[in-house]
């Protein structure tokens, strides 16, 4: 469930004992709260995944939608009548450089089989073979979740994400250039803030089905 940007806000300003928002105004408090948010992204990709279809362009390089931050996984072909198709497999990019050097010019297919991804380049991927215009794939991404301005708009994060969002809002608060500006503070909130995402990372990777027998 989304949270109200106005809850992190009240519960913020009250810590920093300026509930009137004299202080700290408003418009650098939503500033930073979209900051916060895109930083538990980049930190936490599972905090905004998006599983959707994307048409592909032709070729082996590929690109995801504006708005993403990274690729997690592409889970398989989507057919033109949208019903579902073969699965899609990673590989090692030098894997098919060492056994196939030429795939980048290997005839385009309907269908993809594989998919490499280096996380250098967050944002492109390359399939094989390449693929047709429009062929479909559904993926899986990480994206910034939509800006918020005002007390009524939604962080697009779940619930359990508000107390790193707290944290981190407190932190740039208090690092503010200003005559209110407490080093000290400001670093003891941002280790407050990597400790919660710290203990949802544990809690996550240990609560997977992926780490339970079979």
């Amino acid at each position: 469930m989304p949270i109200l940007a106005g809850d992190v806000l009240r519960r913020a300003s009250i810590i920093l004992n300026d509930e009137e928002f004299v202080r700290w105004k408003k418009v650098e408090l939503f500033d930073w709260l979209n900051d916060t948010a895109a930083e538990i992204v980049l930190r936490r990709p599972a905090a905004r995944s998006v599983t959707a279809v994307i048409p592909l362009v032709a070729g082996t390089l590929q690109a995801l939608p504006a708005g993403s931050l990274l690729l997690i996984d592409i889970i398989r072909n989507i057919k033109t009548d949208d019903g579902p198709g073969r699965p899609v497999r990673r590989i090692d990019r030098q894997l098919l450089d060492d056994q196939m050097p030429t795939w980048h010019e290997a005839k385009q297919a309907d269908s993809i089989k594989h998919f490499t991804y280096d996380e250098a380049s967050p944002t492109t991927f390359y399939v094989y073979p390449p693929a047709k215009a429009g062929v479909k794939a559904e993926i899986m991404r990480s994206e910034v979740p939509p800006a918020v301005a005002a007390d009524d708009d939604l962080v697009q994060l779940d619930t359990a994400y508000m107390s790193p969002l707290v944290a981190g809002l407190l932190y740039r608060a208090y690092a503010k250039d200003s005559e209110y500006a407490n080093a000290g503070m400001s670093i003891s909130w941002f280790q407050a803030f990597s400790e919660a995402l710290g203990v949802q990372n544990s809690v996550t990777n240990e609560a997977s089905p992926n780490v339970r027998a079979v």
